[in-house]
Order: C-alpha cells, then sequence, then structure tokens
C-alpha cells in the first residue's frame, strides 16, 4: 500500500527506477513511473503534484499510442479533478479513458470508469445521465461477474444501486429512490461486508422516508447508521445523520431532542 510504505524506502526505490529509466531512455517505463508517483501523492492527498504527474504520464502515453495504459491514469486523473470539484474536466477525463477502453479486456476497469462517470454527473446534476452511466456499470458487473481484488471491504454492486438511488432522490422520485436503496441493502445484508455502504443506506432510506412523512422506519434508521459511522471513525457522516435526527424531531414537535442533535452534529464536524 503506497500510503502506508516507509517514506525512506519509497524515496530510495522512486529514485532507483527513475535513474534507471533516464538512462536506457526508457520512455515506457518513464510514464510508467510517472503514474506510479501519481497515485503515490494521491494516497497521501498531495493532490497538486499527483496532478502534475499524471499529466506527465498521460502526454507520455499519448507518443507512445499505449491506449489500455492511458485510459487507467486518465480514470485515475479524474479522481484528482473530482477531488478539486472541477467536475467538467473529470467529466472530460473519464470520457476519454471510457472511449480508450471500448474494446479493452479489462471490464473491472470498464466498470469503474462507467460508475465514477455517473458520479460525475450525479455532480453536475445530470442526474438522468448518471442513472444511466450507473445502470451500464450494473450491467457490466452482472455479465462481467466482476470482482473487487484490492482486498478492501467493499461491496461494489451495492454501492452502484445506491448510486442509482442516489440520482433519484435527487430529482424527487422517492419510490424508485427506495426500490434501489432497499436492493442494494439486501445485497450488502447478504455478505455483511461493507459496513460504511450499509450506513450510506440508511441514512438515504431516512431520509427520503423523512421527506414524505413516512415515520414508521424513522428514528431507527438514522440511529442505525450513526452507530455504525462512529464506529469507523466517520465523523462527516455522523454528523449528517445527527442532522437528519434534529430534522425528524423537529417534524414531531420534540424542540428538545432538535436542539440535542442539532449540537451533537455540531461537534462532530
Amino acid at each position: 500500500n503506497v500510503k502506508t510504505r516507509n517514506w525512506k524506502d519509497y524515496k530510495t526505490i522512486d529514485k532507483v527506477f527513475y535513474d534507471k529509466s533516464s538512462e536506457a531512455n526508457d520512455t515506457l517505463s518513464l510514464a510508467r513511473y510517472y503514474r506510479i508517483k501519481g497515485s503515490y501523492f494521491r494516497n497521501i492527498e498531495s493532490y497538486d503534484s499527483s496532478y502534475y504527474f499524471y499529466s506527465k504520464s498521460e502526454r507520455m502515453y499519448i507518443k507512445l499510442n499505449k491506449n489500455e495504459e492511458l485510459a487507467y491514469v486518465l480514470f485515475n486523473k479524474a479522481f484528482v479533478e473530482a477531488d478539486y470539484a472541477d467536475y467538467l474536466a473529470a467529466d472530460l477525463s473519464l470520457s476519454k479513458s471510457l472511449l480508450l477502453s471500448k474494446n479493452s479486456n479489462d471490464y473491472k476497469l470498464i466498470y469503474d470508469i462507467l460508475n465514477n462517470y455517473g458520479n460525475i454527473n450525479h455532480n453536475l446534476k445530470e442526474y438522468q445521465l448518471a442513472i444511466k452511466c450507473h445502470k451500464q456499470a450494473l450491467a457490466v458487473f452482472k455479465e462481467r461477474n466482476i470482482k473487487d481484488n484490492s482486498g478492501r471491504n467493499l461491496n461494489l454492486l451495492s454501492a452502484t444501486l445506491n448510486n442509482i438511488g442516489n440520482s433519484y432522490r435527487e430529482m424527487g422520485n422517492y419510490e424508485k429512490a427506495i426500490y434501489y436503496f432497499n436492493k442494494a441493502l439486501r445485497e450488502e445484508l447478504k455478505t455483511k461486508k461493507d459496513p460504511e455502504i450499509q450506513a450510506y443506506i440508511y441514512n438515504n432510506l431516512g431520509y427520503v422516508y423523512l421527506q414524505q412523512k413516512n415515520y414508521t422506519k424513522l428514528p431507527f434508521l438514522f440511529e442505525k447508521a450513526s452507530k455504525i459511522f462512529d464506529s469507523i471513525g466517520e465523523k462527516n457522516e455522523s454528523a449528517i445523520g445527527n442532522m437528519y435526527l434534529s430534522d425528524y424531531y423537529l417534524q414531531k414537535n420534540d424542540t428538545t431532542s432538535t436542539i440535542k442533535f442539532s449540537e451533537k452534529a455540531l461537534q462532530l464536524i
């Protein structure tokens, strides 16, 4: 893991790799070197440096006509652009990456591109396009039996279904949002391997029910989400859950609880 690698060891390996690639005038190795360096800086959240090295790698891959590796760089560069909320730039990077990957057998990369393309369009408030991208990602996931081999506890299927629900929620189509959130929850409960996505789904479902003034499953969904987020140290998401709880108690005319959860949310931010 680049994020946890000893910095002194990394710098030593980094210098040796660069020196050997430069001495051999090996453009492909240099392109890969800059790509890895871009990923390193992204992992330590040094986004300016990450963008710089991804861009250097991108230019080299273009000259070498290495489309599949270029697609991977553009995909990662889009994450950095999104971190800066430059969603139009991220959208362009992902559209190029998707085009370059159309004949690729790396179906996990295609799934990831489509999924993130959907997220970017969601942030651009292009919700119909976001849903289209996520549904295309879902089709690739199912047709190609996509697996996450990163070693992380992620439920990719639940995450994609949750993303579709999010776009329907923002469009005000609460019935479809509930349908996809429940599908996402069922998939996660089959494995119980990704508590974070489970908590997101609880909050999302609770939010929709709150908008509908359907209190049957409230405040329990928000409480479940808050408990999970607290256990994994996700303070920002726990704060959102507490704001939802504050809104719930406001609708129930419980002023004491409204203030209590509002203050708790502020403490977590």
